[in-house]
């Protein structure tokens, strides 16, 4: 649905691109004692299920997010690489 690669993913998580090379083959695991990356992490799950309930499977959410947004004032993608960012959009989105 979202189609967000690794090096991004990586940035909204806020761990290395190598960390999350490994989270793909299932040779790396999120965990609560890396509490940043934890916090990012479940931030990012609120946000997948956000868009889910608003745009459902449809690709309108990756349209979403790489369009510019008034309210935002920037693009959700490039918001949700940075830990205000991230918190800003999922306050946004489960207003």
């Amino acid at each position: 649905m979202l189609q967000i690669g690794p090096q991004s993913l990586a940035k909204i998580v806020g761990t290395r691109d190598a960390d999350v090379a490994r989270l793909f083959a299932g040779e790396y695991r999120l965990s609560r004692e890396r509490r940043d990356e934890w916090n990012r992490a479940t931030q990012f799950v609120r946000l997948y299920r956000s868009l889910n309930s608003v745009f459902g499977q449809d690709p309108t959410a990756r349209k979403w997010l790489e369009g510019t947004n008034t309210a935002l004032s920037d693009k959700p993608m490039n918001m949700i690489q940075s830990d205000d960012g991230l918190a800003k959009v999922l306050d946004y989105l489960e207003a």
